[in-house]
């Protein structure tokens, strides 16, 4: 099974916030344990679905 994998834009959707938000924040997303797939320079930076669940329990 391979994990799926979300955008900047629908991990925002998933998490009920703004793109503009999802944008500024994203880096702090990692703190949570979030892995970032982005190693390309101007590229949007692409999440783990199960990674950004995980995210919004802790949060809770």
């Amino acid at each position: 099974m391979t994990p799926e994998i979300v955008t900047l834009h629908e991990a925002a959707e998933i998490l009920r916030i703004s793109k503009h938000t999802a944008y500024r924040r994203w880096h702090e997303w990692r703190d949570y344990g979030v892995r970032v797939l982005k190693m390309r320079a101007n590229a949007t930076p692409r999440f783990y679905l199960s990674d950004l669940l995980k995210m919004m329990e802790v949060q809770k």
